[in-house]
């Protein structure tokens, strides 16, 4: 709740007459540590998106990086020896801002102020139909508009910036990126860059065999 609180996911306000405000529930999962250290237990607040109708929401594809683009990306980090490194965005679908007056339901433990009281939306929450769209079209705006990447044009969740000191290439699955270039420091740069505007976790260098058996599956 913290999180979504300093993110401004919504405003708590009078519900307006007429309007049939979308469900919210709670989901609790565990997540196994890579080593023997605990596991981690995260909570996810999620909108019940099944009770959209037709003309709540506008375009809903949002496009993933495909698996060839992978496997290309992954054999030029071979043959050239490049630097491979991940990040991990946090809460990614929240930095999605949303073009429709949506409003939802209080969460369960968390009322306040009586049953007329209700969220109304600013930003893209997990379970939304149009959430995975919001959330792409904000990060080609950073992206291409802010950090002066180009998404290309096979595949528009590659990006590539080119520069007098190389290239940098960063390919997105939803909230998963890959930073590839020859340098370290143009790595530590593209990363440095990207978390100035997103908050993200920093998952160290990839390991090309276990991406490579990934995008077989």
């Amino acid at each position: 709740m913290a999180a979504l609180q300093q993110m401004n996911t919504w405003q708590l306000l009078p519900l307006p007459a007429g309007v049939q405000p979308l469900g919210l529930k709670w989901v609790l999962t565990t997540k196994p540590a890579a080593d023997s250290s605990k596991p981690r237990y995260k909570a996810r607040l999620v909108v019940k998106g099944c009770a959209q109708r037709p003309g709540e929401y506008g375009q809903l594809y949002a496009p993933v990086a495909m698996t060839p683009t992978l496997r290309t990306l992954l054999a030029k980090v071979a043959a050239e020896d490049l630097e491979l490194h991940q990040l991990d965005i946090c809460t990614a679908f929240l930095n999605g801002e949303l073009g429709e007056e949506v409003w939802v339901k209080q969460p369960e433990g968390y009322q306040q102020g009586g049953s007329r009281m209700a969220y109304k939306l600013q930003r893209a929450l997990y379970g939304l139909k149009q959430a995975p769209r919001a959330w792409h079209e904000k990060l080609q705006q950073v992206m291409v508009g802010v950090l002066g990447y180009t998404a290309a044009s096979a595949d528009p969740s590659l990006f590539v910036k080119h520069s007098s000191s190389g290239s940098i290439w960063v390919l997105v699955y939803v909230d998963d990126m890959l930073v590839a270039a020859k340098q370290l420091e143009q790595v530590q740069q593209a990363k440095q860059e990207i978390m100035g505007r997103f908050r993200a976790r920093y998952l160290g260098e990839a390991v090309v065999e276990q991406c490579y058996w990934w995008s077989l599956t």
